[in-house]
């Protein structure tokens, strides 16, 4: 009887690796999302700060075109 619950006629542990692998994968890409996340909510929270005080202050906000 194959060990492989997945796929009978593959080696039992072929496939489980590959699973272990791409769940490390996705926590990993999922870890570095969310910090990112966090990051670009910080920097847009910085922006709305600097464009209230340019308003409060009459400073037009300068056009950011890339």
């Amino acid at each position: 009887m194959p060990d492989c619950p997945f796929n009978p006629s593959d080696s039992p542990c072929d496939l489980e690796l590959d699973l272990m692998i791409l769940r490390e994968a996705e926590r990993e890409s999922l870890e570095s999302f969310y910090a990112m996340r966090e990051e670009l909510h910080f920097y847009l929270n910085c922006t709305q700060l600097l464009e209230t005080v340019l308003t409060a202050n009459g400073i037009p906000i300068p056009d950011c075109d890339d």
